[in-house]
C-alpha cells in the first residue's frame, strides 16, 4: 500500500511539472508570436479582440485551477500517521521514522552503546537504527508492537462504539 501512495505521489509531481512547463511553454510562444509573426497582424485582424484577450486568460486559469486540484489530490491521499511505541504507524501498521517521518526498513538486530546486538528498524533517510519502545519493553520486536497495536486499535474502536450508542 505504502508503494502505490509512492507512486502516486511521484505521478502528481511528474504531472505538476508538465503542467507547468507546457503552460509556460503555450504563454510563451503565444506571446512570440504575437510580437514576432507576421502572421499575427492578420490573426489579430480575422479573429475578435475579445478571443485574443480571453484565449491566454483561459489558459491561465485553466493551469491554476489544475494545479491547485493536483495539491488537494496530493493532500487527500497523504498518509494519516500516528504515534506509538516511539515510532509513528500508518493505518497498515508500517512504521516510519520519528524524525523524517520516512518508511522504516531492514528490521534487524543492530548493535546498541554497549554492544549488545538489539532489534530495530533501520531509516534510510536518517541513517540511523530506531528502537521500538512501550515504556517497560525497551526493546521490542516489531511483530510484539504490531499485535499491541491492533489491540489497541480494537479496544479503542469498540469504545467508540459503546460511546455512540
Amino acid at each position: 500500500m505504502a508503494k502505490i501512495i509512492d507512486q502516486l505521489k511521484t505521478i502528481s509531481i511528474t504531472t505538476i511539472l508538465t503542467v507547468l512547463v507546457s503552460g509556460l511553454v503555450t504563454m510563451l510562444v503565444t506571446i512570440w508570436l504575437s510580437i514576432r509573426d507576421p502572421m499575427a497582424d492578420i490573426v489579430i485582424s480575422t479573429v475578435p479582440k475579445s478571443v485574443v484577450v480571453i484565449l491566454p486568460l483561459l489558459l491561465l486559469s485553466s493551469l491554476i485551477l489544475a494545479v491547485s486540484y493536483i495539491f488537494y489530490l496530493r493532500n487527500k491521499l497523504k498518509d494519516k500517521l500516528f504515534i506509538s511505541f516511539g515510532i509513528y504507524w500508518d493505518n497498515n501498521l508500517n512504521p516510519y521514522c520519528p524524525t523524517c517521518q520516512k518508511l522504516l526498513s531492514n528490521y534487524a538486530l543492530y548493535k546498541d552503546a554497549s554492544g549488545h546486538s538489539r532489534p530495530g528498524l533501520f531509516c534510510i533517510n536518517c541513517k540511523h537504527v530506531v528502537r521500538i519502545s512501550d515504556g517497560e519493553t525497551i526493546f521490542m520486536a516489531i511483530d510484539e508492537a504490531k499485535d499491541k497495536l491492533q489491540r489497541l486499535r480494537k479496544t479503542t474502536s469498540a469504545n467508540k462504539a459503546k460511546t455512540v450508542k
